[in-house]
């Protein structure tokens, strides 16, 4: 709030009235701690007795009601989730969500867990009428195909006292045929008759070397809306049709997520996080990714200048290893796309300078590549004002200023009052009706507020969830200090860290909010 003095006006702080601290307890005072534990979540207790109280039953002790709400992390929480994941969940399904288990979740019962599930993880498998040790060793197949998609090798866990030994043909045939039985939608069939003169031009020029099995690289560049991820489905459609093995990789999850097959390039090439001018990808000549890379016809890039140069060289040293070739990509087609307007390489605290010197542009590649140029936004076709608006953005021209601020329109702006009021306004700008969308979750997920700062993104995110018209579920982390002796100091200071890359100690959710995962457990899925 503002206020006057002297008639000097500045802001006057909101003075809050304090009860008291709550004094940290330490986990070996049992109830004390546990007391402390609720009353760090639970809003408004009327008493102690009233803050045993779980959905209308009384719990006996601050510990059960703490163990009640969710609030303590207990050992039998995995046997808990693959128990209830038995009752309706696929065999199938079960072997994955056991293997995520393994490599996630480190269970201390590892043993335990393997043996009480065993029976409900082979129930397909058991109907052939095979011996039990074949049994045992399909289920054991299929749950290394899952780690091994991961990264990670199944005699790793010591499931059993020998070690389990499965042939390179029938993993390397498992990769392969994964690739070759995605399925093929309606809508990605029917793509290539709706390309555009300049997205047909690149369909033959590209399809017309994968098919003559000649070396080349290209680069497909086009603004936002210009219609790449829909030539990217075509040529995907048009090679996997001919049952020949296509790669779709992109620089982010959100990204590869969109075509089909999609996986993120550090985790289909092996890219080291950090890399430099002589690094390669973790991938030896004899691995299965390499015999897969090898029969692979075709292999897309998307978002390639959201990733730095070193990354790209990566890949090319590492095919040419795996080819014994000298040629540029190992004599494989590679097609690289994105938009060098948006989003480019990350370098901390990096000046221009060094944004370019990261980027794609800079690398010895570049000279290497065809270029294609898409210019016609197709995404924005009844609005052609804002789509020249946008081009001019991304090529520096008005409406940037001399001093490089850049001149929105009004008809784009949504008029500052105050903070409060101005971001309410927009949110009902851009939902119009939350309730509706409530309920249309399509809609409410192609509706989004963008904003640089994480904490700008929780303020939001808390207000949406807020006018959401739905029951409100608070889920809590469990943050533990390295060192257990400081746990009881260190436990509330570690519930209000927020760092990047991981959700907030309380996580309010409702039916039907979007929500976006941080990270992709089981790429293959």
């Amino acid at each position: 709030m503002f206020g006057t003095n002297n008639k000097k006006s500045g802001l006057v702080g909101k003075k809050k009235t304090v009860i008291g601290r709550i004094v940290t307890a330490n986990p070996f005072e049992g109830e004390r701690y546990y007391m402390l534990i609720l009353l760090n979540h639970i809003r408004g207790p009327l008493s102690f007795e009233n803050l045993r109280i779980v959905d209308g039953i009384v719990a006996p002790t601050f510990r059960e009601a703490a163990n009640m709400h969710g609030l303590l992390q207990r050992d039998s929480s995995l046997e808990d989730c693959l128990h209830e994941a038995s009752l309706y969940q696929m065999p199938s399904s079960l072997r994955r969500l056991f293997a995520t288990i393994l490599v996630y979740c480190n269970p201390t019962n590892l043993r335990e867990l393997w043996e009480r599930f065993e029976q409900d993880m082979s129930v397909d498998f058991r109907l052939t009428k095979d011996s039990i040790f074949n049994v045992r060793m399909q289920v054991l197949r299929s749950i290394s195909f899952t780690l091994e998609s991961i990264g990670k090798d199944i005699n790793s866990f010591n499931l059993l006292d020998d070690d389990i030994c499965f042939g390179e043909d029938q993993l390397e045939s498992r990769k392969i045929n994964d690739e070759l039985a995605i399925e093929i939608s309606e809508e990605d069939i029917v793509a290539s008759e709706a390309l555009n003169s300049k997205q047909r031009h690149v369909y033959n020029s590209i399809l017309g070397k994968v098919f003559s099995n000649e070396t080349t690289t290209f680069f497909v560049d086009g603004p936002a809306g210009t219609g790449k991820t829909f030539l990217y489905k075509a040529l995907l459609t048009a090679v996997r049709s001919r049952k020949l093995v296509t790669l779709a990789t992109a620089s982010s999850g959100i990204a590869a997520s969109i075509l089909l097959g999609g996986r993120t390039a550090h985790s289909r090439f092996k890219i080291l996080l950090d890399t430099d001018e002589h690094s390669m990808c973790c991938v030896s000549k004899q691995s299965v990714i390499a015999k897969l890379l090898r029969v692979a016809r075709l292999i897309i890039w998307d978002e390639a200048p959201m990733s730095r140069k070193q990354h790209i060289e990566a890949l090319d040293k590492m095919l040419r290893d795996i080819n014994d070739s000298k040629l540029t990509f190992g004599v494989k087609v590679v097609i690289f796309c994105g938009d060098f307007r948006q989003v480019l390489p990350v370098v901390r605290k990096g000046t221009r300078q060094e944004h370019v010197d990261a980027s794609l542009v800079s690398s010895y590649l570049w000279p290497t590549l065809i270029k294609f140029h898409l210019t016609e936004n197709m995404r924005a076709r009844l609005d052609p004002v804002f789509s020249e608006y946008v081009l001019e953005l991304g090529n520096r021209m008005p409406p940037i200023t001399v001093d490089e601020t850049i001149k929105i329109p009004d008809g784009m702006l949504v008029p500052y009052e105050d903070d409060c009021t101005s971001l309410d306004h927009l949110i009902d700008v851009v939902f119009h009706d939350i309730h509706e969308y409530s309920i249309n979750i399509s809609a409410m997920m192609n509706r989004a507020i963008l904003t640089p700062k994480n904490s700008y993104v929780d303020e939001i995110n808390a207000l949406l969830i807020h006018k959401f018209p739905v029951e409100l579920k608070r889920y809590y982390s469990f943050d533990e200090a390295i060192d257990t002796s400081e746990q009881s100091i260190m436990e509330d200071f570690l519930n209000t860290l927020t760092p990047n890359g991981l959700p907030p100690h309380e996580l309010l959710l409702k039916i039907n909010c979007p929500i976006m995962l941080l990270r992709n457990i089981n790429p293959s899925e």
